[in-house]
């Protein structure tokens, strides 16, 4: 070995001892509670809140200090809830700045079941764990795992600026609760009475965020109403959640459209447009109302709805909007339609065997309004009879409908036979189709069928105030 190898290595290992006799003296003499104040000052001054904790730990490999029992403070003199607790935080240091007596944290802390609970937030959420980094009025949380709402979301979230924070995140889980999040937030389940300007308890925070994100979700539940799966780009801005475009499976369907959530105000409400294909008409119907077994088919919808409040019942009362309804491959269940009519006039000749109703064609325009679904233009047709109705459903399933029903002219022809009352054959239209004016009241469970005696009147006279539809192509045309 060289002279100048040999100087070199004893170089190296004076270095070494200085070093390991630096930071034995270092650990020796370190003040836990004085690097503790040293770390909670530039935190404070970063989150723009007073920052407690408990105690201060040293970890060695890799060099870290812990932090215990960790407080992030609402208000500036530490009373009241929290803003964010943790057991644990551990703050990665430089080794250099730790020698120096003035360390700086690196910007990186693990976190591990933190709670936090913002502004007016009637219970928190937990950050089961999160890598976060952070620098001047600004916070990114890779890695994260949140239990919120029911269920747990994963992802990352940044956020800029305290005093008007943006947003930016990429969210997913297996399952949200909209209205678990709606009772955290402080919302109560009937509406608090303060004016229409007036912003929701606590919630004065929210208007002054922005941001947007992605947000997947395995299943979307809101009261009986599940979405699985659900899908949405979101923007937020004054007070507003704007889902668009939105995507998601409901009872073996699929929906499409556009969801708009106010938060602004005391009481939450929303306004919504969105397509509906192939959705299974006696799940969603058995799942959120008393009607089950009633209805069948593949239901086909396009629907633009406003609504105020968060539980069903609510919802119901202030929707109002518009939108169209087909059913394809459908039937009614327990109700052969034709049995019931024919009963009401004392018609006999046709055997209806069938224990509910085959539908071939099932349609409707309406609007919604005061908690009633109205429409004009209600069309059924069966194997047997067309059918058209006026009159409105609520959103209870309460009937209030004025209809007219024709048999086709076979069936007609069957009804007329001598064994049928004799005054049963002077009831025709020009299509020799017998016409039943009726109305039907009750409900969508139990509806009764009423044979109008006034209308029937007018056919006598040839009048036909209220006239079945039109025969379908295949029927007889008119003599």
């Amino acid at each position: 070995m060289t002279s100048l190898a040999r100087k070199s290595l004893f170089v190296l290992a004076g270095i070494v001892v200085v070093v390991v006799l630096g930071a034995g003296i270092f650990l020796l003499t370190f003040d836990a509670d004085q690097y503790c104040g040293y770390i909670l000052e530039p935190l404070s001054q970063t989150l723009g809140r007073p920052v407690e904790a408990a105690g201060l730990e040293l970890g060695l490999f890799p060099l870290s200090l812990t932090l215990n029992d960790i407080r992030v403070a609402k208000s500036a003199d530490m009373s009241g809830e929290d803003l964010l607790s943790a057991q644990a935080v551990e703050v990665q240091v430089t080794l250099s700045s730790l020698l120096s007596g003035a360390p700086v944290v690196s910007g990186q802390i693990s976190l591990s079941d933190a709670t936090v609970q913002p502004d007016g937030w009637s219970r928190p959420f937990t950050i089961q764990q999160a890598d976060l980094e952070f620098g001047p009025d600004q916070v990114e949380l890779q890695n994260l795992q949140v239990t919120i709402a029911g269920g747990t979301l994963e992802g990352f979230l940044r956020v800029n600026d305290w005093d008007a924070p943006k947003v930016v995140f990429e969210l997913s889980g297996d399952y949200f609760d909209v209205t678990e999040l709606q009772n955290s937030m402080g919302y109560s389940q009937e509406p608090s009475g303060r004016g229409a300007g007036e912003a929701g308890q606590g919630m004065t925070w929210f208007n002054k965020v922005t941001g947007e994100g992605q947000l997947k979700l395995g299943q979307l539940k809101h009261g009986t109403l599940i979405l699985e799966p659900f899908e949405a780009a979101v923007q937020i801005a004054e007070g507003q959640v704007i889902c668009e475009p939105i995507s998601f499976g409901l009872y073996g369907g699929t929906g499409s459209g556009r969801l708009q959530i106010d938060l602004s105000k005391s009481e939450p409400s929303s306004t919504f447009s969105v397509e509906l294909e192939k959705v299974d008409a006696n799940q969603m119907l058995s799942a959120n109302t008393e009607s089950k077994d009633r209805l069948f088919g593949n239901l086909h919808a396009s629907l633009e709805l406003a609504a105020s409040g968060g539980e069903r019942d609510r919802i119901f009362q202030t929707a109002n909007g518009q939108g169209t309804l087909q059913l394809t491959e459908g039937g009614l269940g327990a109700l052969n339609l034709g049995k019931e009519l024919a009963d009401l006039n004392s018609l006999v000749g046709l055997p209806f065997t069938e224990t509910g109703t085959q539908l071939e064609e099932f349609f409707t325009t309406f609007s919604v309004e005061d908690g009633w679904i109205r429409t004009e233009d209600l069309l059924i047709r069966t194997p047997k009879l067309a059918m058209g109705a006026v009159g409105r459903l609520s959103l209870s399933g309460e009937l209030d409908f004025e209809a007219s029903a024709a048999f086709t002219p076979e069936a007609s022809q069957q009804l007329s036979n001598p064994l049928a009352s004799l005054f049963s054959s002077l009831f025709t239209d020009q299509y020799n189709r017998i016409v039943i004016p009726f109305d039907i009241q009750g409900n969508f469970k139990q509806p009764q069928f009423k044979l109008d005696a006034g209308r029937l009147a007018m056919i006598r006279l040839g009048v036909f105030l209220t006239k079945p539809p039109e025969p379908a192509q295949e029927e007889t045309t008119p003599e």
